[in-house]
């Protein structure tokens, strides 16, 4: 069985993150598989700012995304059995480095 990669604390990971339109907690939530990290990002946090945690299973990513309730869903599989999974760790979003189209006159 292969052992998830777990990278130092320090090492920045780019996780593909996805809007959450219809949560009133969540704006966006990602996954990487290689190193089981959840990634969230919630609204109430500054731009910038998420929270990972490791050695997550990827069905409670799938949960989190397909809940009527992420909001819930995340109470459900994530804060309420946070001690299999650790604390959160906070995170320092790199900025969005995509160039802003001009404008055609």
């Amino acid at each position: 069985m292969l052992k998830p990669l777990d990278p130092s604390p320090s090492e920045k990971l780019c996780i593909r993150m996805y809007g959450i339109l219809n949560s009133s907690m969540l704006a966006s939530a990602g996954y990487d598989p290689l190193t089981r990290t959840l990634r969230l990002r919630f609204k109430k946090t500054p731009a910038g700012v998420a929270y990972d945690w490791r050695y997550v299973p990827m069905e409670v990513f799938v949960n989190i995304l397909c809940a009527t309730s992420q909001g819930v869903a995340v109470h459900a599989n994530l804060l309420k059995v946070q001690e299999q999974y650790g604390k959160a760790i906070k995170v320092e979003l790199l900025p969005n480095k995509r160039k802003k189209k001009d404008k055609i006159s």
